[in-house]
């Protein structure tokens, strides 16, 4: 049985990572009263909101169901299960 290990493939991880530096220009636009500084808030691009939406989603709901071969002690038989 081949099962990916991901629906995540790395040429859309190469595209968000890429983008993703593209972004990533901090812009500070104050400072609060610890003398921290505040940052504006990144625009991102529709396609990068769309990878990041799908990045997530693969990574927390798209769980990939994998064979488990168990023993059962109570019967003496062996049984496959998907989790």
């Amino acid at each position: 049985m081949n099962i990916p290990l991901s629906y995540w493939s790395p040429e859309k991880e190469y595209e968000y990572q890429r983008l993703i530096k593209a972004q990533d220009v901090k812009e500070v636009i104050g400072f609060d009263e610890d003398d921290k500084e505040i940052f504006k808030d990144a625009v991102y691009s529709p396609r990068l909101k769309e990878l990041i939406k799908e990045r997530n989603l693969s990574i927390s709901e798209k769980k990939i169901k994998r064979e488990s071969l168990n023993y059962n002690r109570e019967t003496g038989q062996t049984e496959t299960t998907f989790r």
